[in-house]
């Protein structure tokens, strides 16, 4: 069910799927938060850090390391960032 209407112009869903997207970041921008952040969300996933360890993350510039740096703060899980 997951995939029902994803190449229709409008769709019904739940609304605790949806999220709104900020006035001063466009719709093609927020698109791609969702992925980016499941990439970064995955790799944590396999790294498996646990509470009380810190996790380093190399090049935490680009987009998916900027937001595993974000997961790992809201995990309680990052240092000095």
């Amino acid at each position: 069910m997951l995939n029902a209407g994803c190449y229709a112009e409008y769709v019904a869903c739940d609304e605790g799927w949806l999220a709104a997207v900020p006035d001063n970041l466009p719709v093609e921008q927020a698109a791609g938060v969702p992925l980016v952040a499941l990439n970064a969300w995955q790799a944590l996933q396999q790294a498996k850090p646990a509470a009380g360890q810190r996790a380093l993350v190399n090049v935490a510039a680009g987009g998916v390391g900027h937001m595993a740096v974000q997961v790992l703060r809201w995990l309680g899980r990052a240092g000095n960032v």
